[in-house]
């Protein structure tokens, strides 16, 4: 099999060290920004913070000066000057402002072109996603469900996962919940009346339906029952949403989600 020689390179955030690489071999270099065009204001000026973003939303991590947290995002930080251009999921329509401040050229000197290429749609991927919650929905009214997911990588305590149960029991509102426990990466091990509790479970079972498996959540909120969305603000899921249309009633929990959740507030 030959393999031509690269034409241009393309890193994360976090590998922004590469452009040291990139320049001895002469190759333009471009930085996959994963998070949102708010949260890149943040990033491209740090350890200055943006007039428009308040402290409270910072992410945590980065409130301590010391850190080597904040150190290396200190450090990536001053190095996109080094890059070509920086590619974003996101677009006008969702972040028209924290866009055109980025391209204006008055928020840091020697940022690079920032090219809003979103929003990126999902492969169709071999993992096979339940089909129980769709066919759940294919019998649920227009709009009268509440989609509750706080994404693969956050976990919430079992107290914590009650407490919701509770609040949407309550809420009289049919709602489709993914539940997750462990932390990130790990495999749920206890089943969901373990995580959840017989009586919470009784009640659950004429209001809603609650999985604790993987779900393509594309194609959830692609669904006509679907009318809102519990998130906890991860960047993928605020531009699905917006994608779809569907409003999000934002409980951001870590790193940059309380800077997306403004995104959301911002955007109606």
């Amino acid at each position: 099999v030959h393999i031509s020689s690269p034409i241009f390179w393309i890193c994360n955030g976090s590998t922004c060290f590469c452009f040291n690489v990139t320049a001895k071999l002469c190759l333009p270099n471009y930085i996959l920004f994963t998070s949102s065009a708010r949260m890149l204001s943040l990033f491209s000026c740090f350890p200055s913070i943006p007039s428009s973003i308040p402290k409270e939303s910072l992410p945590p991590m980065l409130l301590d000066s010391n850190s080597s947290f904040t150190k290396n995002f200190s450090d990536d930080s001053g190095s996109l000057k080094h890059f070509n251009g920086v590619l974003i999921n996101s677009f006008e329509e969702l972040e028209k402002e924290p866009l055109e401040m980025l391209a204006s050229g008055n928020l840091t000197k020697g940022l690079p072109l920032v090219f809003p290429l979103g929003p990126f749609l999902p492969l169709e991927l071999e993992r096979i996603s339940l089909l129980a919650p769709l066919k759940w929905l294919e019998n649920q009214e227009e709009s009268s469900v509440v989609y509750v997911s706080f994404g693969s990588r956050t976990s919430m305590s079992k107290e914590q996962i009650r407490e919701l149960g509770y609040g949407l029991v309550l809420s009289r509102c049919k709602f489709l919940w993914v539940v997750k426990s462990k932390v990130v990466d790990k495999e749920e091990e206890e089943g969901l009346d373990e995580i959840l509790g017989h009586q919470l479970m009784k009640n659950i079972e004429n209001n809603g339906l609650v999985v604790k498996e993987w779900v393509d959540q594309w194609q959830i909120l692609s669904q006509k029952a679907v009318g809102g969305f519990i998130s906890h603000c991860g960047w993928n899921s605020v531009v699905e949403a917006a994608w779809h249309g569907i409003p999000v009633l934002g409980w951001p929990q870590q790193g940059d989600q309380m800077i997306n959740a403004e995104v959301i507030e911002a955007g109606g």
